[in-house]
């Protein structure tokens, strides 16, 4: 009779399951699980945006784009040098070196002059800037040459050597005459080296356009800065990349705006990053539990039959009260597909059990079949007998009890109703 209980309490099990197995749905959004931020490695001016919110981008997508500070060659002339590199702080290579690029023009001689040796006359004492004079080498009459007076302080002033051969330490007279007539000598100097042009700039350096021993013109780029220092481990470059495939969220960068180094540009939603988020009521939450498979159906493509297979990750414990219930909040992932958009409806059902098929778990013939009662079994306390079972044969027989000559008991002669003609057998002896 154990085993009988036994089996009445599973099928009363399943047919419980079977009948709270009923599905439940209830509406979601689709939210990001995660959200990456770009920030800016150095700063500047934003020379233009590139994205849009809700755009999707790769990892290699600009974001956005700084203005730099292009520095050029200030005469035609020979690079002879380059001592900084992209990500170098300008002033700090322009401190040690004197300069971020040497730039030495095609005229490399120049004179230091004075009015000392001037000939007597009035107009020989006042000289201009800009103005072309004659040389010629007091040492070799016959290297003469032309220059232009780019300085003037005082009575010194400095002539640049444009053409003829000369050597450095020669003495050179002065004239405005084409023709070196004595009487336009304006003065007398000493030739010496033009220092090569130290071009230095602030920022960072982003970009070296020339390299030592290139020939540039005036007005030509030589390197280009941004505002801020480089980390040593970032990228050099004028470009903000997004770094991550997803879905632009917010931008914080402005076209014209000035950012900061390590300021915040942009928030992106990475790909495959999202979930569904539904707020259940409390009466529902039994019908629910975290790791439970479910369908997630979107909103905008319902009437397709298109469907997702969903996870419960977890149940919150918070939950905000409604009028007439607490809601809390359930969240859901899933794999989503090329038309998953974020915020969009979602509607969540879960699955229904599988309900027992017939013939599964009987109870009364599980219990009758697999256990048959032994003779000598004798009943539990409150079993309700059957009458087949209260035959003779299960009650003892009492001493005095007499049985009739040539009686034969079956089973099923065991019945109540051959008790009293036993009785009588009895009683007439």
């Amino acid at each position: 009779m154990k085993k009988r209980r036994t089996a009445l309490a599973l099928a009363f099990c399943l047919l419980w399951a079977a009948a709270g197995a009923e599905s439940i749905s209830f509406s979601g959004t689709v939210e990001p699980t995660a959200t990456a931020e770009v920030y800016a490695p150095v700063g500047g001016t934003v020379e233009k945006v590139e994205v849009n919110v809700g755009e999707h981008v790769t990892a290699d997508t600009v974001i956005a784009r700084l203005r730099t500070t292009k520095v050029c060659a200030p005469e035609d002339g020979t690079v002879t040098a380059v001592y900084g590199e992209p990500g170098d702080s300008a002033e700090t290579v322009g401190a040690r070196y004197g300069g971020v690029v040497y730039l030495e023009g095609k005229n490399t001689l120049s004179i230091s002059a004075t009015t000392a040796r001037a000939y007597e006359a009035r107009e020989n004492y006042i000289i201009h800037s800009g103005e072309t004079v004659y040389l010629a080498s007091r040492e070799r009459s016959t290297n003469q040459g032309v220059g232009i007076i780019t300085a003037v302080d005082g009575t010194s002033f400095t002539v640049l050597v444009t053409s003829g051969e000369f050597f450095i330490g020669d003495s050179i007279d002065i004239m405005r005459d084409p023709e070196y007539t004595l009487v336009s000598r304006v003065g007398r100097g000493n030739v010496d080296r033009v220092s090569p042009i130290a071009v230095t700039s602030t920022g960072s350096i982003v970009s070296c356009a020339v390299k030592a021993g290139d020939t540039v013109q005036r007005g030509q780029v030589l390197f280009e800065t941004v505002n801020g220092t480089f980390d040593g481990t970032a990228p050099v470059s004028t470009e903000i990349l997004a770094g991550v495939d997803g879905v632009v969220a917010s931008l914080q960068a402005e076209q014209g705006g000035n950012i900061s180094k390590d300021s915040l540009v942009a928030k992106i939603y990475p790909d495959g990053a999202v979930r569904v988020t539904s707020n259940v009521s409390e009466t529902d939450l039994k019908s629910i539990s975290v790791g439970q498979k479910v369908q997630v159906e979107l909103d905008w493509n319902e009437e397709t039959g298109i469907s997702y297979e969903g996870t419960v990750t977890m149940i919150s414990s918070l939950g905000e009260k409604g009028e007439d219930s607490t809601f809390y909040p359930v969240y859901v992932s899933f794999t989503p597909d090329e038309g998953t958009r974020y915020h969009m409806t979602a509607l969540v059902s879960t699955l229904e059990d599988e309900i027992p098929s017939d013939g599964e778990a009987q109870p009364e013939e599980s219990a009758e079949e697999d256990s048959p009662r032994r003779e000598d079994e004798t009943p539990s306390d409150g079993e309700a007998q059957q009458p087949e079972e209260t035959g003779e044969e299960y009650r003892p027989r009492r001493e005095n009890e007499a049985r009739s000559d040539g009686e034969t008991q079956q089973p099923e002669e065991s019945a109540e109703g051959n008790a009293p003609r036993r009785k009588r057998e009895s009683t007439g002896e």
